[in-house]
């Protein structure tokens, strides 16, 4: 499977400014490109995709909300899907990773509510409480916190993209991450 940046590069669709910074000569095609590249991908991500192109994409006064899409579509991709995703919404790809970390993190209560609501589900089937779910909600909520922290970290200290840690990323890129699998088992 093609990265997005193996895309843009076969279109021609960078070219170098005068620091010698690799940047988007057409961003109007760059973002098409973009556009159905992630068209095979999840339902979240094509979703949130297809909202941005046809209803935000162009508008000059976004504000926050944005700031928040270009964040979050593009901080949940891999490393190389976002750093040219980065090009196209004229941010650096640290600055998105960084973002989306801060994002996941403000999210990851959502985990232990998660778990939590599976183990009282679970008591209509068991009609006993299973002990360690508060163990394992902490644990997990706790894990994502922390890993997040260190893509925050990694990201401002080296300035470079790091793949999102979520269940949401998961979801969003799943099918890419099961096709290149599959193309790597099966050539």
């Amino acid at each position: 499977m093609k990265t997005l940046e193996s895309i843009l590069e076969e279109r021609d669709l960078f070219s170098i400014d005068d620091q010698g910074n690799r940047c988007i000569s057409d961003k109007c095609a760059a973002e098409d490109a973009y556009f159905e590249y992630v068209e095979d991908t999840g339902f979240v991500n094509r979703w949130i995709n297809n909202l941005y192109k046809k209803r935000l994409k162009g508008k000059a006064k976004l504000g926050p909300v944005g700031s928040f899409l270009k964040a979050y579509i593009g901080g949940a991709m891999t490393r190389g899907d976002q750093e040219a995703f980065a090009l196209i919404a004229e941010k650096e790809a640290h600055v998105l990773t960084k973002q989306n970390a801060l994002i996941d993190i403000v999210c990851s209560p959502q985990y232990y509510v998660m778990v939590q609501g599976t183990g009282w589900a679970g008591r209509f089937v068991t009609e006993e409480f299973p002990d360690t779910v508060d163990e394992f909600a902490y644990g997990l909520t706790g894990f994502i916190i922390a890993t997040n922290l260190v893509r925050l970290g990694l990201a401002a200290k080296k300035k470079k993209a790091y793949a999102s840690i979520s269940i949401e990323s998961a979801i969003i890129n799943g099918p890419t991450y099961m096709k290149r699998l599959k193309k790597k088992i099966f050539g």
